[in-house]
């Protein structure tokens, strides 16, 4: 068997279900490649929601206590068969090309870790585009100042199994579904595996969201952010932060209508200063925790 394909998921009994109706679709021989969903502690069993032989292919569900993303694709990849990971999202629909374009990276490139192109499928929800606009000029800025620490989505990431499993897998400190991605992404270079980008292993996202929600997932970010500079030997970021941020607020002025530019500007100011907000919170959550253990 050629791929394990693992997703976790939490809550969301129709979106799992959308992304297993598009793997459906894939064009790939079904016996070469499983399905592992990790239930991760759903208030009604994804098992009671989702029959296993609706689909073409082998499908494995599997339930854990809700920990997080992370340990749970940690988990869907211990019980794996498949000479290669593939790690998507339970929002996320990959397209029918997907497994064919990163086996052709994998062949090439044994011990990559490979990252495909992931598309914001909401045009029209602010949040979803303003986040989609800040991964790319973020990913685009490490490139030319710090490409050590370039890094790929966990929800289009692919990867060979033995390799993944040697490094430790998903940082099992990281449990706020925010950062594990970047972290397992500088340990993977610092080993000597390349990052190689395969924007032809395409899929959607879905993440609608509202400015509260919008508001919680940059906080979390700035805290995971604190979390790998405690938990990563990585260097720190090289180059020119001011640079950073202007091209973070010139991009949706070069790359989309005025109207929406509008309204995306501020988003991405929104979204940094919640980031440094949940920094400070994490370096100082740490700290207090460090001085009562020491006292």
């Amino acid at each position: 068997m050629m791929f394990s394909i693992v997703i976790p998921t939490f809550n969301r009994p129709e979106k799992i279900r959308s992304c297993l109706n598009s793997i459906a679709k894939i064009k790939y021989p079904v016996s070469q490649f499983e399905v592992i969903v990790i239930d991760d502690g759903s208030s009604v069993p994804v098992s009671q929601v989702i029959a296993k032989d609706q689909f073409p292919f082998a499908l494995k569900v599997l339930r854990q206590e809700n920990q997080g993303p992370g340990l749970a694709r940690n988990f869907g990849a211990s019980e794996a068969q498949g000479q290669w990971l593939a790690f998507t999202d339970d929002d996320c629909e990959p397209t029918p090309n997907w497994l064919t374009a990163l086996q052709v990276t994998l062949e090439q490139n044994p011990e990559a870790l490979v990252g495909g192109l992931t598309l914001n499928r909401y045009h029209e929800n602010i949040c979803a585009v303003t986040n989609e606009l800040l991964l790319a000029t973020v990913c685009e800025w490490l490139s030319q100042f710090a490409p050590e620490l370039n890094f790929f989505t966990s929800n289009n990431l692919a990867c060979d199994r033995a390799r993944f499993a040697a490094l430790g897998g998903f940082h099992v400190n990281l449990v706020l579904a925010a950062g594990e991605d970047r972290e397992l992404c500088m340990r993977w270079s610092a080993t000597g595996g390349p990052l190689i980008r395969q924007n032809e292993a395409v899929v959607h996202h879905g993440h609608f969201q509202n400015l509260l929600q919008f508001t919680e997932m940059h906080f979390r970010y700035g805290r995971g952010a604190r979390m790998i500079r405690d938990n990563s030997p990585a260097p720190r970021v090289l180059g020119s932060r001011l640079d950073l941020y202007k091209q973070m607020l010139l991009a949706p002025i070069r790359q989309r209508h005025w109207t929406q530019a509008m309204l995306c500007v501020p988003l991405l100011a929104w979204s940094q200063c919640m980031s440094l907000l949940g920094f400070a919170y994490q370096h100082y959550a740490t700290k207090s925790s460090n001085n009562r253990l020491s006292s």
